[in-house]
């Protein structure tokens, strides 16, 4: 587990970005407790602009999600039990104008999400690595909406299922220190 001298909750310390999930899917129930953590991230004139769609194992739209991605992602993503395609739609609605915030603020959403599901035993892993184009299509969006990341979903599984490469590459990574991230003050 990662450390730190801060006050910060555990689930900052525990999570980390797996490329291994067990066989077990996260029950619908607990699904939308991690989507209801995102209702109450803050927005620009409360707009909320993000939107999900959940392809379950099995499913018809999880096959065609793990298509979108790249070879890579797909390599690690085949036992996935549930993508999420994290959308932002991109124009206000009470004002048609263009929300220059709206990936900001499916930002938030996300780490709200993430931490949510942390706090269930529930592992994450955001992917920019898909054909936003191809996703755009298969989802029939508008022009206003913007697929901006999908997420791999559901329980820890083991990693000597990964290969040798992404082994290497599992578990918590280190973080630098917060007084090295700060410009100025």
């Amino acid at each position: 587990m990662r450390k730190t001298d801060r006050n910060i909750m555990s689930e900052f310390l525990t999570r980390y970005s797996t490329r291994t999930f067990s066989n077990q899917i996260p029950s619908r129930e607990n699904v939308l407790d991690i989507l209801e953590a995102a209702r109450f991230a803050p927005s620009s004139g409360n707009e909320q602009p993000w939107r999900f769609v959940l392809g379950w194992k099995g499913t018809e739209l999880h096959r065609h999600i793990l298509e979108t991605l790249t070879e890579k992602n797909q390599a690690w993503n085949e036992g996935t039990p549930v993508f999420l395609v994290l959308i932002a739609k991109q124009r206000f609605t009470r004002v048609d104008r263009e929300n220059h915030w709206a990936n900001f603020d499916l930002g938030s959403a996300w780490g709200f999400m993430q931490i949510q599901a942390q706090r269930l035993g529930i592992a994450t892993h955001a992917m920019a690595g898909f054909d936003a184009e191809a996703i755009s299509r298969l989802l029939e969006l508008k022009e206003e909406f913007q697929a901006v990341v999908v997420v791999a979903l559901g329980y820890y599984g083991d990693p000597a299922n990964l290969s040798e490469k992404d082994q290497l590459r599992h578990g918590p990574k280190d973080r630098r220190l917060v007084e090295d991230s700060i410009w100025t003050e």
